[in-house]
């Protein structure tokens, strides 16, 4: 959908769920090299429980569609581990091509290029890791070049005498050696926050583009971004979230944050840098106090939802602006915070 249609559904309170949900389906998912122009829909989980009254299938076809439908197998990229009762099937094809088939099929053009979504450990930045240092002196011999040491304090190189090393100025000679890298630094790594299911995502992103703060956001993406731009502008909006609230009972106030267990106890791999994984994933519920949404203008004039996500922090903590709670924040720039009260909580119609 244009960013000027969206825009003027938005200030005539038309703008529907519905309509979002579409504006999501549209969006341009496929990766380009290791980005996907538009990852909102890795913020999601399937919210599908497969259950064996009315399934149909076999115990094991039900058995793969529950690992997949209960599981966020969308977060992996074609060809990892998480492929066993997946089928991939070709890019600009669809699944009905192939008949029947017992397992689940995912499309490869809304799969990430990498593990980016998978992986995250909630960990904060690991640095980086040395040996200890070394201390290279020179041991003089009868005939030839002195041939270099390395001792491991200084309190050893200190006791060396003037005729069986080299010395200068009266005081041995010697170089630090650094000690060799035992494990990269690595980033810190968030926990990958996710709504509980696709209706929650939807409801909260039309809530969000309601706001004011959604308003302001679309008249400037809508006036002052060149389609095809790299300038993007976000909405951090608490008024989403009670919006969902009061429209729906049924939407809990909740979100899922996922954290690949790893194992600290053990070395950091000395390639990476990180620490082994478990072979489990933990998810922690929350409950949300904000959403992020962040907004680009496609070439085609279309709106481009990059990404929109649950967080249970403040904004004063995650962005270092504090709202109230009647107060939204839209970000014009990166950055560049302007705080919009919303006295009056948009109306969310499917």
């Amino acid at each position: 959908m244009k960013v000027g249609k969206v825009y003027l559904a938005g200030i005539s309170g038309k703008l529907t769920c519905s309509e979002v949900m579409q504006i999501l389906m549209d969006q341009p998912t496929k990766p380009q090299g290791r980005k996907i122009e538009s990852h909102a829909h890795m913020h999601t989980m399937e919210g599908f429980k497969p259950r064996a009254d009315g399934f149909g299938g076999d115990a094991f076809s039900l058995s793969r569609k529950q690992q997949h439908y209960e599981n966020p197998t969308h977060l992996y990229p074609q060809g990892s581990d998480q492929d066993r009762g997946r089928f991939v099937y070709t890019s600009g094809e669809s699944g009905r091509s192939f008949g029947v088939y017992g397992g689940v099929m995912q499309d490869p053009d809304r799969l990430p290029p990498t593990r980016e979504y998978a992986d995250r450990t909630g960990l904060p930045e690991l640095p980086l890791l040395t040996g200890a240092v070394k201390y290279r002196v020179f041991r003089k011999v009868p005939k030839g070049k002195p041939i270099p040491e390395e001792k491991n304090s200084m309190v050893e190189v200190n006791v060396l005498l003037e005729r069986d090393y080299v010395f200068k100025r009266g005081t041995i000679d010697y170089t630090v050696v650094p000690g060799a890298v035992l494990a990269p630094q690595v980033k810190a790594s968030a926990a990958h926050t996710m709504f509980t299911d696709s209706e929650s995502m939807v409801m909260h992103l039309t809530a969000a583009l309601l706001s004011g703060a959604g308003k302001q956001v679309l008249h400037r993406l809508m006036t002052a971004v060149a389609p095809g731009g790299p300038e993007t502008v976000g909405i951090f909006s608490q008024s989403a979230v009670k919006a969902v609230n009061a429209a729906d009972v049924r939407i809990r106030n909740q979100m899922v944050e996922r954290q690949l267990e790893v194992d600290q106890l053990q070395p950091r791999d000395a390639r990476t840098g990180v620490y082994p994984a478990t072979g489990r994933v933990l998810t922690t519920p929350s409950d949300i106090n904000h959403v992020v949404v962040i907004l680009g203008h496609r070439l085609s004039g279309d709106l481009n939802v990059i990404t929109c996500y649950p967080n249970k922090s403040t904004t004063g903590a995650t962005i270092g602006t504090a709202t109230a709670d009647n107060e939204d924040i839209a970000e014009f720039r990166i950055g560049a915070h302007t705080i919009v009260r919303q006295n009056t909580l948009p109306t969310l119609r499917w």
